[in-house]
């Protein structure tokens, strides 16, 4: 290829736009490199930099630590080497992150940040004081009480477990872009486990074993009774049984039960006229029951 001993005048180049500007980059980009760099107005050793947004949005487009234009870039020239270029989301949009591009000489090296539509959504936390860690969609976005925007689609919002309080199911949520949306997570205390109730003695764990009466000499005679106490499928041990004897027969008495759950009760010197006398179970391990009851005959 074989190219012009001078270039045309300055002045007979008309003023042209960014997107003439790039054409212009493309058609010099094989022109030796002193007259490329010349066209483009760049020195030795830079590059060209565009940048735009899609869809086209109102964002702060940083190059290193330097704010730049809104919206987009058209040839801006830097040094040959990498450079940062990040991008402020407008509201209503998620922007994309920073992004490393390579700059090369008399070279148009070219970016697009795209900007995704959200929605936001409001997640309410009860108790309010507790702070628990929310993720969507397996990545932790913050703790407790919380604004998040999240692009349109349905999204997973999960929530710690916290000691004391109930787990909770995660949430299937449906944002829609440039919609707030509001999501109350409420923790419920864990019910303390009623105490196993005491095991307890009633009727049926006591039975009477055996019931006789004894003649004396003369007209009195005695009565005796033996009974068992269990506890479930067990003989209950050491635990005082009280009796009643019926009326005319003598006052209530006791025992304490042996190593088999048994103890035995007798009425002596009784006369004609108490024949028969009733012998009741009235309060086991202090607690009162009723019955067993047998009656004893002379």
């Amino acid at each position: 290829m074989s190219f012009p001993d001078q270039l045309p005048s300055p002045r007979r180049l008309v003023r042209v736009g960014g997107l003439a500007l790039l054409l212009l980059a493309a058609l010099v980009a094989a022109m030796a490199p002193s007259a490329s760099a010349s066209l483009l107005g760049l020195r030795s050793g830079e590059g060209l930099l565009t940048v735009t947004t899609s869809p086209a949005v109102a964002t702060q487009i940083h190059v290193g630590d330097v704010a730049r234009n809104t919206t987009r870039i058209t040839g801006l020239p830097l040094p040959a080497g990498e450079h940062v270029v990040c991008f402020e989301g407008p509201e209503g949009y998620l922007a994309p992150g920073c992004e490393t591009v390579e700059i090369i000489e008399d070279k148009v090296t070219s970016l697009t940040g795209e900007f995704e539509p959200v929605g936001m959504l409001e997640v309410e936390v009860e108790p309010a004081e507790l702070q628990p860690e929310i993720t969507v969609d397996d990545v932790a976005r913050d703790r407790g009480r919380t604004s998040l925007p999240l692009t349109a689609g349905t999204h997973e919002v999960c929530v710690e477990q916290i000691d004391g309080y109930e787990a909770l199911d995660c949430e299937q949520v449906d944002i829609e872009a440039g919609q707030d949306h509001e999501l109350v997570v409420a923790y419920e205390p864990v019910a303390e486990p009623e105490p196993d109730p005491e095991p307890e003695v009633n009727e049926a764990d006591v039975a009477i074993t055996s019931a006789v009466g004894h003649d004396q000499r003369g007209p009195q005679w005695d009565a005796e009774a033996r009974i068992t106490a269990t506890v479930g499928d067990e003989r209950a041990v050491e635990i005082p049984v009280e009796i009643a004897w019926s009326a005319g027969s003598g006052s209530a008495t006791s025992c304490v039960t042996d190593g088999q759950g048994t103890c035995s009760f007798a009425q002596t010197g009784l006369h004609n006229r108490d024949d028969p006398v009733t012998f009741t179970v009235v309060r086991v391990d202090g607690e009162a029951v009723t019955g067993p009851s047998v009656e004893i005959s002379r």
